[in-house]
């Protein structure tokens, strides 16, 4: 979905299985998107897999975002853009979770990342040194716990205590 300067809700949509060279699922151009209770899932673009937003401001609440791929930010790739995340699920995405260029670093809350995301090898920022995430973590779902986690420039993960 293309969307060049404009402001949609997508509540329980399904987004999967396209191709492109930037955001096969959602490319966002100026835009303010806000996805609510959705599922982004097997896209494949050569950079933001599941989504990829160039001086836009995302907001993703409830959704998950697994499987994508991409030459880079294989979940969301962030030019000059925001993205707020919150009670959402991200796993399964290669060869990176997030990738911004430049913007305003992700603010990810009460999200559920994958032992792969989580672990610093699939979460890479470029140009913004850190920022912090509260995310659960969860080898299988019945092992899961909330940590803060530091997220910060090539991909170096700091956790913290458990937040609950």
């Amino acid at each position: 979905m293309y969307l060049d300067a404009a402001d949609p809700v997508l509540i329980d949509c399904r987004i999967t299985s396209n191709t492109a060279v930037g955001g096969a699922g959602l490319y966002c151009r100026q835009a303010n998107p806000q996805v609510v209770e959705s599922v982004i899932l097997n896209n494949f673009a050569v950079r933001g897999g599941a989504m990829y937003c160039d001086h836009a401001e995302a907001v993703l609440i409830g959704v998950r975002v697994e499987d994508n791929a991409a030459g880079c930010g294989g979940g969301l790739y962030c030019d000059q853009s925001t993205a707020y995340l919150s009670g959402c699920i991200l796993r399964g995405n290669t060869p990176s979770l997030f990738q911004v260029g430049g913007g305003t670093p992700p603010e990810i809350v009460n999200s559920q990342l994958d032992a792969a995301d989580s672990a610093g090898s699939s979460t890479y920022c470029q140009t913004i040194d850190e920022f912090w995430a509260d995310v659960m973590v969860a080898e299988n779902p019945d092992d899961t716990a909330v940590m803060r986690f530091l997220i910060s420039l090539w991909g170096a993960v700091g956790g913290g205590d458990p937040i609950f």
